[in-house]
């Protein structure tokens, strides 16, 4: 079970975006996106190069798509509905 780069694009834009709510703004937010992305897809990486043992990468994997779509999805809901359709 891997993340995928896709996957992982879609959390980070809506955990910026959830950030955003909370004050975090301009080069603080694309600081944030840089760092989620490296950690991400530094972990994919690893699970690939079989670096990290199968159950750690199992269960952290499903940490990661747990929480990270949790504070996800509000956000996209607010990029895509609020600002791109005009709701």
């Amino acid at each position: 079970m891997e993340i995928g780069g896709f996957e992982i694009g879609i959390i980070i834009l809506g955990i910026v975006e959830i950030a955003k709510k909370f004050g975090v703004n301009g080069k603080w937010s694309l600081g944030l996106a840089i760092a989620m992305g490296l950690l991400l897809f530094g972990y994919g990486s690893a699970v690939e190069a079989g670096l990290v043992g199968e159950m750690i990468a199992t269960w952290a994997t499903v940490v990661v798509r747990s929480v990270g779509y949790t504070l996800a999805v509000p956000g996209l809901y607010d990029l895509f509905v609020k600002r791109i359709a005009g709701a």
